[in-house]
């Protein structure tokens, strides 16, 4: 992060806050969607982070490197 707070699409870490920021909407989407219900925050969080991953592409038989 440089000293604006604006990410840099090369600075380790982006795809990880992105990844986060992804996981806190979608939970934040079902405590809402619950009436805003307090006390199911870490399961929220758990199931939006299972539906992301879920939607990842799957690896299938393709190798982790290229050439």
């Amino acid at each position: 992060m440089d000293p604006t707070g604006s990410h840099d699409a090369a600075t380790p870490g982006h795809d990880a806050d992105r990844e986060s920021e992804s996981i806190a909407t979608r939970a934040y989407r079902s405590y809402v969607r619950q009436g805003s219900t307090h006390g199911h925050d870490v399961r929220d969080w758990l199931e939006a982070e299972a539906q992301l991953l879920a939607e990842r592409p799957s690896m299938g038989n393709r190798p982790a490197y290229s050439l």
